[in-house]
C-alpha cells in the first residue's frame, strides 16, 4: 500500500538520521522492508519492475 509522507515527516526523519550518521535515510517501515527485499533479488528482475513501473517497457 501506497503511503504518501509529508515534508515534515521527510526532514525529521532525515534530520534524525544525520545526527546518528546514518549514510542512507528511509522512512517508513514497508520502504524499510522493500529495500531489503531488492538486495536479495536479481538486478535483471529489478530492472525490469523498475521499467514497467515508469512506463519504459
Amino acid at each position: 500500500m501506497d503511503r504518501w509522507y509529508t515534508a515534515k515527516e521527510v526532514i525529521d526523519q532525515a534530520m534524525d538520521d544525520l545526527k546518528k550518521k546514518k549514510k542512507v535515510s528511509i522512512l517508513g517501515a514497508p520502504v524499510r522492508r522493500q529495500v531489503r527485499l531488492v538486495k536479495h533479488l536479481p538486478v535483471d528482475l529489478i530492472m525490469d519492475i523498475w521499467c514497467k513501473q515508469q512506463g519504459k517497457d
